[in-house]
């Protein structure tokens, strides 16, 4: 068996491409060096939003701005509580996220009937875009937004695809559930 072969082979097992989209997310979000102890952007507001929130049970707005955020803050609260404080704990969140994202992105083309290697390519076209890799640096709700966009894309796939009622019940509530998170994180979902 010759090599050419081999690495084909490995490239069609199905958590091959998978891997690689988190590899590749994992590596260039550690390559722009994401541990600095201050804020960039206007992630200050919600990291001290998700603190507030850790620290009281309540959201606070603290009149800088009136941003909704509250499946984002508590996010960043979880991470808080696991991880103690900082920015760079916040910023690991929004990796996670964006983990999410590339993943749900791969699993909605593959859904959609493309090839592994298309679907993997599709999602790291987005996840590796300047504005996507930007973001994922951030604790702001853009990734947060993305990843429930995508949760509403492939469960109203996953709907449209059922084929028992219950299962389409299920999806259509994914739908929904994913649409109420949406809207408390400040982003436009469609």
């Amino acid at each position: 068996m010759s090599a050419p072969e081999t690495v084909e082979r490995k490239m069609q097992r199905p958590y091959f491409w998978p891997v690689c989209i988190v590899l590749a997310i994992v590596g260039v979000f550690l390559a722009i060096n994401p541990f600095l102890e201050a804020p960039i952007n206007d992630d200050w507001t919600y990291t001290r939003m998700a603190q507030m929130l850790l620290q009281t049970g309540r959201l606070h707005f603290d009149g800088w701005t009136n941003a909704m955020v509250g499946a984002h803050a508590l996010w960043g609260a979880i991470f808080i509580k696991l991880n103690g404080f900082s920015f760079t704990v916040l910023r690991f969140s929004t990796l996670v996220t964006a983990v999410g994202c590339g993943l749900l992105c791969n699993a909605l083309c593959r859904r959609l009937g493309l090839t592994r290697a298309t679907s993997a390519f599709t999602a790291l076209t987005l996840m590796l875009s300047p504005l996507t890799i930007a973001l994922t640096a951030t604790f702001m709700t853009d990734i947060t937004g993305l990843l429930l966009s995508l949760l509403i894309l492939y469960s109203a796939v996953r709907c449209v695809q059922a084929v028992k009622t219950s299962t389409f019940i299920a999806w259509l509530l994914a739908i929904v559930g994913a649409g109420i998170l949406g809207g408390s994180v400040r982003q436009v979902l469609f």
